[in-house]
């Protein structure tokens, strides 16, 4: 609204002087409030683009919150030569920032959630222990998560019993005679040419090499690394992830730890529970829009089930270009 007041000052200031013909009766702002209008506008600017950002974003997760609260106190601070006004609006600001999301556990969460987000897994908004602490707090969350798992019952799968199926045995003329004879004759068996040669002898060192191999086979084995404990495979995974290279601001956390599944087992699975929470209402509040779009006055006789389809078409149906130009 201020700037939309600056850009029209001109129009306004016309309008009135058009309604009223003495220009002493019109009110209007003076250069001092106009110069303050300007700074607020430049103090307001950042909140502004936070707020579009968490709106216009289609998931924002949960990870945004602390790294854009830091940013916004980071910007927000009282600096010596501002004017007295400016001074008060930060002031008001960081007040109402630094009390929300203060809480112990909700602070704790925010924190995991941004570090575990590898566009800000830095945490370059607090000091050294408090990130170690992040850290530490992120490898007993794991754990937790994954004994919470494996203590859950598992749906096994049996097998049904099915009838057994056996094989017919070839026989001679009487089906009722029970007897297999042979089929050739063992003439025929002399007179084969294509008899198989007899075996070589073996050596005596390739029946003892034989027999290891019989009695190791796949199970020899030349290394055996010992056993790690389940602290220590997730605190392995965290100094993987801290490593690991940094993408670009525009990518998808989620996406990034869905194709690294493999390699990051159990620290993807917190990972996943903590980024899965949005940050904003917003996606649901359309949701509801979309639904009051769909059942109108003319339509209040669809079904919920009709009108749940409707809605997931709405949402989630993506139409070509090209069909999009032949309605046009």
């Amino acid at each position: 609204m201020l700037e939309r007041y600056i850009e029209q000052q001109t129009a306004v200031f016309a309008t009135l002087t058009h309604i009223r013909r003495n220009v002493k009766d019109i009110v209007t702002l003076n250069d001092d409030n106009i110069h303050n209008i300007e700074d607020i506008i430049k103090v307001l600017k950042p909140l502004k683009t936070v707020a579009t950002l968490m709106c216009s974003k289609k998931h924002p997760t949960a990870s945004l919150i602390h790294s854009l609260k830091e940013m916004l106190l980071k910007q927000l601070e009282v600096c010596p030569n501002d004017r007295g006004l400016v001074s008060d609006v930060k002031q008001a600001i960081n007040n109402d920032l630094n009390r929300r999301y203060s809480k112990d556990d909700t602070l704790s969460f925010l924190q995991n959630s941004s570090a575990l987000d590898r566009r800000f897994k830095a945490l370059p908004y607090i000091d050294s222990a408090s990130r170690r602490n992040v850290y530490h707090s992120i490898g007993q969350s794991t754990v937790e998560l994954h004994t919470i798992l494996q203590s859950q019952p598992t749906e096994t799968w049996t097998e049904p019993n099915l009838p057994m199926i056996t094989e017919a045995t070839p026989s001679t003329s009487g089906a009722g005679s029970g007897e297999v004879t042979n089929v050739h004759d063992d003439d025929d068996d002399d007179d084969d040419g294509d008899a198989e040669p007899p075996a070589k002898v073996k050596a005596k060192g390739d029946k003892e090499s034989c027999a290891l191999s019989d009695l190791f086979g796949d199970v020899f084995v030349t290394h055996v690394e010992e056993a790690k404990s389940l602290y220590e495979r997730t605190e392995s995974e965290i100094s993987m992830y801290k490593e690991d290279e940094v993408p670009s601001l525009e990518s998808d956390p989620l996406s990034w730890w869905r194709v690294r599944e493999g390699k990051y087992p159990l620290l993807s699975k917190y990972a996943k529970q903590c980024l899965g929470t949005p940050a904003t209402s917003v996606a649901s509040e359309r949701v509801f829009s979309t639904a009051g779009d769909v059942v109108t006055a003319q339509r209040a006789s669809l079904s919920s089930d009709n009108v749940d389809m409707l809605v997931i078409l709405s949402k989630n149906m993506i139409i070509p270009d090209d069909l999009i130009d032949l309605t046009v």
